[in-house]
């Protein structure tokens, strides 16, 4: 145990509290002895708060937790929780998921669950979760990325989600609108994406064969935000669900065959930016900022493997098979190509990025546009960030990005 991170922990993270909330869990008295702390987060993980990873043993069996700590009050991370991220988290743990999980029993007759046990409790500074750690449950590598098989299996889950979330219904999600882009919080990311954009143009004005694409970047900067904000924003007359709204490699746990490698199984984690729009936003964000180029190329197998699965658990749940066409995804993936050259700008060079590379996410949110120039610049001038971007940003000019300056 380290002595350093055991006095980070807050005061009343004592054995007494997580034998209480284990006793309520179980319905009686668990004597509960704390084995081990540590740091739940690496460097590049951007996690908002102190993550704990706690080994406890209660009636002579061990049990493995994460703890969430909700940001503390010094000026960035005070900055960072007026998104409302933490709440939008502890809201997504404790209500939104057990109703949707409720819905799927209900449809299905049974739960195939896609996120970590939460524990009850009444703290609203604290988010406690099951550790799916010692299960078998490991995070892949954020910069080798992912291969076919594993981008498979996190369609098949995102298409679980986006498909009870739409049958449960909209009235306890619809309030919930994209955190860093929605129009409600324009004046506070507007000149941050602004910002990055441009760091983006100076960054393709040194690349062989892309100074008009840079020049077009630059013209795009300076009405991006409002772009984005039109992409995020739910419309009345589409098919909406609730998103994960942060889909990328450090937000998916894989386990694999012990025996074979043969990959099993996967969980989502870390619903902070959970919202209601548009299940294309989820796959843009996910195709964006995850896949191996290799795998991103073959974008049909992709989608239509999601359609797939969407449409199955939609229509054994007396959903109609159309009322999300598979041309209505194509149509959307088309369509928001702003919300993907944001994605692509921003956590694509975080998720690249190597040691002492990664910009640090409150630095980002709170400092000049000079600044934020600055400490994204490194990220997005490596050499495997300049492969991948040069074909989205192909991809991009194809479908109309750069058309949507003159508007």
């Amino acid at each position: 145990m380290e002595p350093d991170v055991m006095r980070s922990l807050p005061e009343w993270l004592t054995e007494n509290y997580i034998a209480n909330l284990l006793c309520k869990e179980q319905r009686r008295h668990v004597p509960t002895k704390i084995l081990d702390v540590s740091c739940a987060s690496e460097p590049g993980d951007n996690y908002l708060g102190s993550v704990y990873r706690i080994k406890v043993e209660c009636c002579s069996l061990e049990k493995d937790l994460i703890v969430k700590i909700m940001p503390n009050e010094r000026d960035g991370c005070k900055f960072i929780s007026s998104f409302g991220v933490f709440q939008r988290e502890l809201d997504m743990y404790h209500k939104v998921l057990p109703k949707l999980y409720s819905v799927m029993k209900d449809k299905s007759g049974h739960i195939e669950y896609f996120s970590p046990y939460c524990y009850p409790t009444t703290r609203t500074d604290a988010i406690i979760l099951e550790d799916l750690k010692p299960l078998g449950y490991h995070m892949a590598d954020r910069k080798k990325q992912l291969d076919m098989d594993h981008a498979l299996l996190v369609l098949s889950t995102l298409a679980k989600l986006h498909a009870f979330s739409y049958i449960m219904g909209p009235e306890s999600i619809k309030h919930y609108h994209d955190v860093f882009f929605s129009k409600e919080i324009r004046h506070l990311s507007g000149g941050f994406l602004t910002s990055i954009v441009k760091s983006l143009c100076r960054t393709v004005s040194t690349w062989k064969g892309f100074e008009d694409c840079a020049s077009n970047l630059w013209c795009f900067s300076e009405s991006a935000i409002e772009h984005i904000n039109d992409d995020v924003a739910p419309r009345e007359d589409s098919f909406c669900v609730l998103n994960h709204g942060y889909c990328w490699t450090t937000n998916f746990l894989f386990r694999y065959c012990p025996d074979t490698g043969t990959l099993l199984d996967m969980k989502l984690i870390d619903f902070q930016l959970g919202r209601y729009s548009s299940p294309a936003l989820d796959l843009i964000f996910f195709f964006h900022t995850s896949l191996r180029l290799d795998v991103w190329k073959q974008q049909d197998k992709l989608l239509k493997h999601y359609h797939d699965e969407l449409t199955r658990w939609l229509a054994s749940s007396g959903c109609s098979p159309n009322v999300y066409t598979y041309q209505d995804l194509q149509k959307d993936m088309t369509e928001k190509v702003s919300y993907a050259l944001a994605i692509s700008s921003t956590v694509l060079a975080i998720a690249l990025a190597g040691p002492g590379e990664e910009p640090n996410l409150e630095k980002l949110l709170l400092e000049s546009s000079e600044s934020q120039t600055s400490e994204y610049h490194n990220a997005q001038s490596t050499h495997l960030y300049r492969e991948i971007m040069q074909v989205f940003l192909t991809s991009f000019d194809k479908k109309g990005l750069f058309k949507l300056c003159d508007k």
